[in-house]
């Protein structure tokens, strides 16, 4: 779950918003006239609804949300993660499965 505290201003909760967004539904779209659509949707609701612009809140490619970025910690913070070359760093990777495997009692 993100932490209230860390979401400091709109744009920071439309980021996680859109994010969310994309992976529970746009990642479930076929084809690429869907895909247009939801990000059209998207767009809309940003500056209908909330008065900002999409390109205003969604300036990063890939934007990427998790809660792996430090591992072994007991409540994990659920943030956007900016570091792309600690998140392919093979250790990173080997410490998030080791610690997940303690913690689910598989070792």
């Amino acid at each position: 779950m993100a932490a209230p505290d860390k979401i400091a201003a709109k744009v920071d909760l439309l980021r996680l918003w859109y994010h969310e967004n994309s992976r529970v539904f746009q990642d479930r779209l076929v084809n690429d006239e869907d895909r247009t659509w939801f990000t059209a949707l998207i767009k809309d609701k940003m500056n209908k609804d909330f008065k900002v612009s999409f390109d205003d809140v969604v300036s990063d490619s890939p934007m990427i949300y998790g809660d792996f970025m430090v591992p072994g910690v007991e409540n994990p913070i659920y943030a956007e993660i900016t570091n792309y070359e600690k998140v392919k760093s093979e250790q990173l990777i080997i410490q998030y499965v080791f610690v997940g495997m303690i913690y689910k009692n598989k070792l």
